[in-house]
């Protein structure tokens, strides 16, 4: 019994990396090889055989010693470390593995404009400043989408899912056109024979509807990334289709819900399934269906006459939705996208319902737009101050927020939020810049 050293090479045709393995108190007569699975068995000449995985042995090899010599399966990689041997561990007890270099994924430094970053194991994050947002701090906190050409002002009316697609419509030369938003191609036209608006889109962003303006009458409309409009007709009297305008659509695309003049002019809200329209109820001389849930299985909406606000299952049909007490009225205008929340205003105040039951305040005169997938973040408007809410803070001034953050607001007023993104941190809506109507994004942590 006594301490020895003992030395094997592993080479290849391009490296030779060397290990040492210290034996404690081993009696190399024993037969056992070391390190396990990296050992090898010696044939009758003393020479170790090579595995599927390392170097076949020759005649000209190393002889083995009693107890046998490991294969270079044991022996690490070229520009690796041995975690047994390197840390002076016994590779009769450790199997003597290589192990990978620790990786810094914060050099160079991935964060942009000025951002400071923290290494998170097999990432990193980036903490933004001077008014940059964004995961490598490339986007700006606050954000104007540039106008279309020739136009005087725009509008919002939804994002997709991220935040990274934004539609609407813009003036241009005195009529309104539909236009569509994502950073690889700035701000483009939906093609359009006539007056048109977009006012949703699905939640990856590559189907649009809205409607478009023919010589007869507005007709419910629809694109795919950013081309070929496909219609919505209204619903049919006498053969002939009437008015109409398509407001919402689900995430796989295939329903589409808004409005269609009913036989005495008066809107009726319907759906569209195969491009054909069905009413989704009655009661009320006016209904409008404003918002979808991302399956298709919820819409809301309101209604006059009597006036309510209103919400549309399948196993429901067209209901109203509950009131605070002394309210009266009400406006839906919003459906998160899991379709549990439903959010709007009534009596002035901004609201949000979930279910069946009475609806939440969110502390403020104003009205609730849209909200995120499941509803925990709220954007709308108060006062002429565009206004975020959440479960912890409650409802706050988004120019506020902004500023906190760094944003810079010269010339900025953000009068109201009209959408936002699945995950809450994506903000858009409408608002002026130097005085020109511009639509704007805002890009919360």
């Amino acid at each position: 019994m006594f301490r020895s050293i003992r030395v094997w090479a592993a080479c290849s045709l391009i490296v030779c990396a060397a290990v040492a393995c210290t034996a404690k108190d081993r009696d190399f007569g024993s037969g056992e090889a070391p390190g396990g699975a990296g050992a090898a068995a010696e044939n009758a000449g003393g020479v170790p055989q090579g595995d599927a995985g390392g170097v076949p042995s020759t005649a000209g090899g190393v002889p083995s010693n009693a107890g046998g010599a490991p294969s270079d399966a044991g022996a690490p990689a070229a520009g690796g470390t041995n975690s047994a041997a390197g840390a002076g561990g016994d590779c009769a007890t450790s199997p003597c593995e290589p192990t990978e270099p620790e990786v810094d994924d914060c050099s160079p430094n991935p964060c942009k404009n000025a951002g400071q970053c923290s290494d998170i194991g097999d990432g990193f994050s980036c903490e933004c400043v001077n008014g940059f947002a964004g995961a490598d701090c490339t986007e700006k906190l606050l954000e104007a989408l540039p106008l279309l050409a020739n136009a005087t002002a725009c509008s919002l009316e939804a994002l997709n899912g991220n935040g990274r697609v934004a539609v609407g419509d813009c003036v241009v030369n005195g009529t309104r056109k539909a236009f569509w938003w994502k950073p690889s191609i700035g701000t483009k036209a939906l093609p359009s024979s006539g007056e048109s608006s977009a006012s949703a889109v699905t939640s990856d962003g590559t189907f649009i509807v809205g409607y478009s303006l023919n010589t007869d009458f507005a007709s419910g409309s629809s694109w795919l990334n950013g081309g070929g409009s496909l219609g919505y007709p209204g619903l049919l009297y006498g053969g002939m289709a009437v008015t109409s305008h398509a407001r919402a659509v689900s995430d796989d695309g295939q329903i589409v819900a808004g409005m269609s003049e009913s036989a005495n002019g008066a809107p009726r809200a319907v759906r569209w399934i195969n491009h054909v329209a069905e009413s989704l109820g009655s009661g009320h001389d006016e209904i409008y269906a404003t918002a979808m849930s991302g399956d298709g299985k919820v819409i809301a909406g309101y209604a006059y006459d009597p006036n309510a606000a209103i919400k549309w299952t399948l196993e429901t049909g067209l209901v109203k939705l509950q009131l605070p007490a002394g309210a009266s009225g009400g406006q839906a205008y919003g459906v998160s996208r899991d379709g549990a929340v439903i959010v709007g205003t009534a009596s002035g105040d901004a609201l949000r319902w979930i279910g069946s039951a009475a609806p939440e305040s969110l502390g403020v005169k104003g009205i609730a737009r849209a909200a995120s997938q499941t509803g925990d973040v709220v954007v709308g408007s108060s006062g002429g101050e565009a206004i975020v809410w959440d479960k912890t803070r409650g409802a706050r001034i988004l120019s506020d927020v902004l500023f906190e953050l760094g944003a810079d607001l010269t010339g900025w007023s953000l009068s109201e939020a009209l959408a936002v993104s699945a995950d809450g941190h994506v903000v858009g809506g409408n608002g002026t810049l130097a005085g020109v109507e511009q639509v704007w994004l805002a890009r919360l942590p």
